[in-house]
């Protein structure tokens, strides 16, 4: 099933019903389907191992501990909340009909629906923050720098950042520089330029929803490639200061000594550079 197909389903399940259709279709690339054919058993996966587990369509049989069954039916109220949320959690599944079933990734759901309550708080759509900072794509909200941002930081995040209009062929940062922002694409396209042998070579493009310029600041490296603007388009722009109070503490994961000692045997380095800039 293609991942668009979900979406009548997804707009029935619970609490995802709360999501706008820009946050649902972010959700879909965290979205698995499962099919259990007529007959099929299995063994429940385990509660919040991987994800939310919701009966999308047909019957299914659930054993509970101790031996007590229930005939769930996708579509039903209690099937548009996810298995165990009304309820014991399963330990045995048995499909009375062919069955389809999707699993969500708990936690990109929880960011979604919490930074869709911030945004509506904070009076994005017709607030001061949507002609400051432009447009947010909710996808930056489950992946990247922006899925470990606490949804509380959100107000002063949005209000840091400074549109920026950028014509065609413009180097917005320079290889072997020291790194002073972070930048988000609202519009138009970019290409990412590292000299290799003295010739330029193209690593790679990006587009809107898409950010570079995090790479150098939480390293305090310079920058590791060169960006220009392949198209005329519209940045956002997030000064450094901002970016370290905002976003840098987030980005970064604490490990105990022999953790780091592990890593390092394991091929590891104390500091790295990677793509993006």
């Amino acid at each position: 099933m293609a991942q668009q197909e979900l979406l009548p389903y997804l707009r029935k399940l619970q609490p995802l019903a709360r999501l706008d259709a820009e946050h649902l279709a972010a959700l879909l690339e965290n979205c698995h389907v499962r099919c259990m054919p007529r007959g099929e058993r299995a063994e429940a996966p385990v509660p919040g191992g991987s994800g939310l587990l919701y009966l999308a369509s047909g019957e299914l049989c659930l054993t509970y501990p101790g031996g007590t069954r229930e005939v769930l039916v996708g579509g039903c109220a209690k099937g548009c909340w996810p298995l165990g949320q009304a309820g014991p959690y399963p330990v045995r599944l048995q499909a009375i009909t062919d069955t389809l079933m999707i699993q969500v990734d708990g936690l990109a759901l929880d960011q979604l629906l919490t930074w869709g309550q911030a945004l509506h708080g904070a009076g994005w759509q017709t607030g001061p923050w949507q002609a400051h900072a432009g447009h947010l794509p909710a996808a930056l909200l489950t992946r990247g720098a922006f899925s470990h941002l606490p949804a509380a930081h959100i107000g002063a995040l949005l209000a840091c950042f400074e549109p920026l209009e950028v014509p065609e062929e413009t180097r917005v940062v320079q290889e072997g520089e020291a790194g002073d922002a972070y930048y988000l694409i609202e519009s138009g396209r970019v290409q990412v330029v590292r000299r290799v042998g003295g010739a330029d070579l193209l690593v790679a493009e990006l587009g809107p929803g898409q950010a570079f310029g995090e790479e150098a600041l939480v390293s305090g490296e310079v920058r590791n490639a060169t960006v220009r603007m392949k198209t005329a388009g519209r940045l956002l722009r997030l000064a450094k200061p901002d970016f370290i109070r905002l976003l840098k503490a987030p980005l970064l994961k604490s490990v105990t000594f022999p953790e780091a000692r592990q890593l390092i045997e394991a091929g590891g380095a104390l500091a790295g550079c990677t793509l993006p800039c």
